[in-house]
């Protein structure tokens, strides 16, 4: 069976490319599969054909992209800020704002029955995966840096943003009828003094924090528990 027999398909597709990120595709297939969602699966050889494979690849592509700039672009800031910064641009709902921007979503091979909250930031995420393996990196940090993010997101507004993780993990919380509940450790040794924080739900922990200060680890053990849970 061939992967994508219909002619029309690669033709919009390579003009999309064209278009939106200004390329002529090396290797079209990889751009095919990057916008087949599962619920559209095809088969090879026994191998059911989606862009999840691809979508792995480009969550580290997007990641490594977005920790060299920031690293780059703002030289006092520390490690902690960087990876908030960080996850502020390229989290769900960024990454979905994004697709809808650069209207990926008219070009996904999907069911029309299929669970679509996530599929346009999935698909873009798959899109960086197959431009890093057809173009190599630094020509896929230049055009999703410059195409991409530069061109549709202000970095200064959301980087400075303030997310309220613990508002979130605890409106949750609420709206679930799950007990939401902090619990502190200082934690002292001979250099200096750390404060643990525990977030727990139902009396079980889901995820801890570390930091110089009970409201930074908050804020982090917060955030984490909303990345596990999928709370946005």
């Amino acid at each position: 069976m061939l992967l994508f027999p219909v002619s029309s398909h690669d033709r919009t597709v390579k003009k999309y490319l064209k278009d939106i990120l200004g390329i002529r595709p090396g290797n079209l297939t990889l751009y095919n599969i990057a916008l087949t969602h599962r619920s559209a699966s095809d088969s090879l050889l026994g191998m059911r054909i989606n862009n999840e494979r691809l979508e792995y690849l480009g969550d580290a592509v997007l990641d490594t992209i977005m920790a060299e700039y920031l690293f780059k672009k703002y030289p006092m800031k520390a490690e902690g800020e960087l990876t908030v910064m960080r996850s502020k641009l390229v989290n769900r709902e960024q990454l979905g704002k994004l697709s809808r921007k650069l209207h990926l979503d008219q070009i996904i091979n999907i069911k029309t029955s299929a669970n679509t909250k996530y599929v346009g930031g999935n698909a873009l995420e798959a899109l960086a995966g197959a431009l890093f393996l057809d173009k190599g990196y630094e020509k896929s940090k230049d055009i999703l840096l410059k195409r991409v993010f530069l061109a549709h997101i202000d970095f200064d507004a959301v980087t400075t943003e303030e997310f309220n993780f613990k508002s979130k993990i605890i409106n949750w919380g609420q709206r679930n009828h799950k007990k939401i509940t902090f619990n502190h450790t200082e934690i002292n040794n001979k250099k200096e003094k750390l404060f643990k924080v525990s977030l727990l739900i139902d009396e079980k922990e889901v995820t801890n924090a570390l930091d110089y200060t009970i409201k930074k680890a908050e804020r982090t053990a917060a955030q984490r528990a909303c990345e596990s849970l999928n709370i946005e």
